[in-house]
């Protein structure tokens, strides 16, 4: 598929590219969460760029770790399609050029059926209306489809594609920005358009799947991890996910840390130890796999064994943790305040979510 995408969008003239580095260029932001993050100072204006680019970029966010492996929607890496114009001197052609280009991509590329796509427009966004109406595109109107961007606060109106999953609900599958006024409303002479989606919901949608998890990319490698760990559908979907984060990030050479990056990765490691203790040496098995499957040329012996001396350390904070968890239980008749929760977290870096899960196996535990 990632392959279609890039012959279409070459096609089309697009300079297509891949970005596989996690860590962010930016000193306010750890990873790269969204494909336009590389190009952020061309978006504000503060860069000059007269191209067009398609570029498949690898991500990170831990923003939504609470759902993972539940929603079927979020994950914690993932790659981003970005699809960006960065100097239209035309509102009309501009937007027509990359609302069509996406729309195309989606029903003659992907053989998504036009039926089960529609836009969200903003009211205002007259352009964009008349482009649907010409094209019969069906879509409504919202007014929440408007940007600011970070920096210089430029605005700009939004479209979105929604598809009909398989029960007709409509979800969000991509995203077309359109930066065209300054702080103060006016008109910019050059409008830059930041597009994109994810390649999950990309083969989700293209293959009808209720989520990302059905589909075929995520469906065969959590059916080995849930026979690797002999765990049930929806702990083998969080397992997946999480282990596939953790592989792209020993990967970048990122160690565990309380700072930063390092911080991050800790966190997700301690994460997976809680759900299958007693099946760590396993681990290397899943890295095998996703070393297979993404093509890594990536020394799995070598990242398993950082990843075991990490759960080795993390053993050990826990019978230290457990010591003192157990007083405090025993003061509070079985009940840990948020302050004692954080002093926990600041003693020994357990999350409160860790904590919480620990907390319930120890009650019980004489």
């Amino acid at each position: 598929m990632k392959n279609d995408i890039k012959v279409y969008f070459e096609t089309l003239g697009f300079e297509f590219v891949v970005y596989q580095r996690l860590l962010s260029d930016r000193s306010n932001m750890l990873f790269n969460i969204s494909g336009g993050i590389r190009y952020e100072q061309i978006i504000e204006g503060l860069l000059p760029s007269s191209q067009r680019i398609c570029s498949i970029q690898r991500c990170l966010r831990t923003d939504n770790l609470s759902q993972i492996g539940k929603s079927g929607r979020h994950h914690i890496f993932f790659e981003m399609l970005g699809h960006f114009s960065f100097s239209e001197f035309s509102e009309k052609e501009g937007k027509s050029f990359m609302i069509l280009s996406a729309w195309n991509l989606l029903t003659d590329i992907l053989g998504i059926e036009p039926e089960k796509l529609f836009l969200t427009i903003h009211p205002n966004d007259k352009t964009s209306i008349e482009l649907s109406k010409e094209n019969e595109i069906p879509y409504k109107l919202l007014a929440s489809n408007v940007t600011v961007t970070r920096i210089r606060k430029r605005t700009g109106y939004r479209v979105e594609i929604f598809w009909k999953n398989p029960y007709n609900k409509g979800i969000e599958l991509w995203n077309i920005v359109f930066t065209q006024f300054d702080e103060n409303s006016n008109p910019l002479p050059l409008i830059v358009i930041d597009s994109g989606t994810s390649i999950d919901r990309l083969r989700t949608a293209k293959e009808n799947c209720d989520s990302n998890y059905q589909n075929s990319d995520w469906r065969p490698y959590i059916l080995e991890i849930k026979n690797i760990f002999s765990l049930k559908t929806p702990m083998s979907s969080r397992v997946s996910d999480l282990l596939k984060a953790i592989f792209f990030l020993l990967k970048e050479d990122i160690k565990p840390s309380n700072k930063r990056e390092g911080y991050v990765l800790r966190r997700l490691i301690r994460t997976v130890y809680m759900l299958i203790p007693h099946q760590l040496e396993k681990c290397e098995k899943v890295f095998r796999i996703l070393n297979k499957k993404y093509y890594d040329n990536t020394k799995c012996t070598k990242i398993n064994d950082e990843l075991l001396v990490e759960f080795a350390k993390f053993s050990n904070v826990i019978k230290s943790a457990k010591r003192k968890c157990k007083r405090m239980l025993k003061l509070n008749n079985g009940i840990l305040t948020k302050r004692e929760k954080l002093v926990l977290k600041e003693t020994y870096g357990l999350p409160i979510e860790i904590t919480n899960e620990l907390m319930n196996l120890w009650k019980n535990d004489n």
